[in-house]
């Protein structure tokens, strides 16, 4: 995990948050359906990762930036009200709008030369998939 983040371009980053919250918010789902408190880490983990790309969105520029802007708070909250509230049905929800954004971002990644991230240095990403 440590080299694929440190060797990421910001695309294909975003990529692999993408690929890490769609593990985290499956294996939540497991962990609900099995009764374990092991969902709260991956919740916290799927809260920390949303964080971070809402903060790497760049909004000034493309207007398209600004309502993925929203639709990523509005990922959060869900997330944030599942853990909170203890309530499976909001992960179910947005898993599949998750899965979609991951699509979008791969062909992005693959088909575009537009940079429309500002990630930071410091990758803090290693914090939370590690």
């Amino acid at each position: 995990i440590r080299q694929e983040v440190l060797n990421a371009s910001p695309e294909k980053l975003v990529c692999v948050v993408f690929r890490y919250l769609i593990l985290y918010y499956e294996k939540s789902l497991f962990d609900f359906d099995n009764n374990s408190k092991l969902y709260l880490s991956d919740l916290r983990k799927c809260q920390k990762l949303m964080v971070e790309l809402i903060n790497a969105l760049d909004t000034s520029e493309l207007e398209v930036m600004k309502h993925l802007s929203k639709l990523y708070h509005l990922i959060y909250k869900k997330t944030v009200d599942a853990y909170l509230l203890k309530k499976p049905e909001n992960i179910q929800e947005i898993l599949p709008l998750v899965k979609e954004l991951k699509k979008m971002w791969d062909e992005v990644y693959t088909n575009c030369e537009i940079n429309v991230f500002d990630v930071r240095e410091d990758r803090v990403l290693l914090n939370i998939v590690a």
